[in-house]
């Protein structure tokens, strides 16, 4: 594939806001048929690139029009709403991990009240000091 073929297969991919399954079959069809049509056409340069196989908006909109609007809106609306779950756990574990955190260092604290300590401590019994 000459640099032209690249230059409009990375154009055309620019184009794709997320490339999930069908987008990603759609590009590697289209990348093979640049490869062969750079391996006839050793010398092709950008437009006629272009002139063969449209501008790169044009085959994305036929894309578009061919998946059906429905269809990628559906693909957008379930990504988005794995996004917010993914969001909703992370936020979630956040929560508890701080939680935990609190938990344990009361409880550190606690113990290191109880501890006993090494200092002499002087018992005072009906008013005499006793060491």
């Amino acid at each position: 594939m000459n640099k032209d073929c690249q230059l409009y297969y990375r154009r055309l991919k620019s184009l794709f806001p997320s490339i999930g399954f069908a987008e990603g079959k759609f590009l590697r069809d289209m990348k093979m048929h640049l490869r062969d049509y750079g391996i006839m056409h050793s010398r092709a340069k950008y437009n006629e690139i272009m002139k063969t196989f449209g501008k790169p908006e044009e085959v994305y909109m036929d894309y578009l029009e061919s998946q059906g609007i429905e269809e990628i809106c559906n693909r957008f609306q379930k990504r988005r709403n794995l996004r917010l779950i993914i969001y909703f756990v992370v936020i979630i574990g956040i929560l508890v991990w701080a939680s935990f955190t609190m938990v344990w260092w009361k409880s550190y604290e606690a113990y290191n009240t109880n501890i006993p300590s090494d200092k002499q401590t002087n018992v005072i019994i009906e008013g005499d000091v006793l060491p």
